[in-house]
């Protein structure tokens, strides 16, 4: 608390929303803040910001297995990340994670596996700090990725195995306003095409384009953003495409909470529910059906 033109005037410090607006620049592996409450009757209290840099750049090296009641895979992650890339706190981040996927081995059919599908995914963002205006971040996200589609738990020896190959690319900026609302506005493009593992393909199936904007919604009432231990968050993805190849709105609502149960002890909890509202899905299967009797 400051005194100015001879009245009380105070400047609220938010400690734990100041922390993570530290925190979120990327250069720093921690971030505390603590106040000097030592003279209240100074008229000024100090606050001592103590920061532990991080490593700009990261190398990420891993691996894991997927056992479950659709498939069975191994799995390794190569990562790189620059945490100021091209400088001015630019990141970049790409990840690539090859797999190998055993058909029809599963968790609920423990068999010697027939076949060994090779599958990928190739991830990347881009994220501009101070993009049109000081407190927007810009950012690009584009991905690929090659990968069986197993829906059927039980499977035949003739049955064919269908891939899909997605180029996926979301170009938008994400914005706080005030201390507790986050919002990410980004228009996205989908493209996925078909193709067989094994067996063939039925003619029926076809590309899919698909153009959508996504609006993600953040309201944190969170005591601290890095650390929470009190409150709760409340937030919405939401997205309608436009009806490329395909038309529909989705909405996927999220609530989390923290409960305190002692100094170093959370309670935490969340609940999340997706709600998808198709328009033409039946009517562009028929109409492929359709122009392939023609």
């Amino acid at each position: 608390r400051r005194m100015a033109d001879g009245q009380d005037s105070s400047i609220v410090l938010e400690i734990p929303g100041a922390q993570a607006d530290a925190f979120d620049l990327g250069v720093f592996a921690a971030v505390t803040i603590t106040p000097d409450l030592s003279k209240p009757d100074s008229g000024v209290v100090p606050v001592r910001v103590e920061v532990t840099p991080a490593k700009l750049q990261t190398v990420r090296l891993g691996g894991g297995v997927t056992l479950d009641t659709l498939k069975a895979d191994v799995h390794g992650i190569v990562g790189w990340e620059s945490r100021n890339f091209l400088g001015g706190m630019r990141r970049f981040s790409v990840d690539f994670q090859p797999a190998l996927v055993f058909v029809p081995l599963r968790i609920n059919n423990f068999v010697p596996p027939e076949h060994f599908l090779p599958a990928m995914k190739l991830r990347s963002e881009l994220r501009q700090p101070g993009f049109i205006e000081g407190k927007t971040v810009g950012f690009i996200r584009p991905r690929l990725s090659a990968t069986p589609i197993l829906l059927k738990t039980d499977t035949g020896e003739d049955d064919p195995i269908i891939g899909y190959g997605e180029a996926f690319a979301a170009v938008g900026g994400r914005r706080p306003f005030g201390r507790r609302l986050l919002v990410e506005l980004s228009q996205n493009v989908q493209y996925a095409k078909p193709f067989p593992y094994v067996g063939e393909m039925d003619p029926a199936l076809a590309d899919v384009l698909l153009l959508y904007p996504e609006l993600v919604t953040t309201l944190d009432f969170r005591d601290d953003k890095i650390h929470p231990h009190r409150g709760f968050l409340l937030g919405n993805t939401f997205q309608t495409a436009l009806g490329i190849d395909g038309r529909d709105v989705k909405t996927q609502p999220e609530a989390r909470g923290y409960i305190p149960l002692g100094d170093r002890v959370t309670l935490a909890g969340r609940a999340t529910v997706g709600l998808l509202f198709p328009q033409n899905y039946g009517q562009d299967i028929a109409e492929s059906i359709q122009r392939d009797f023609d």
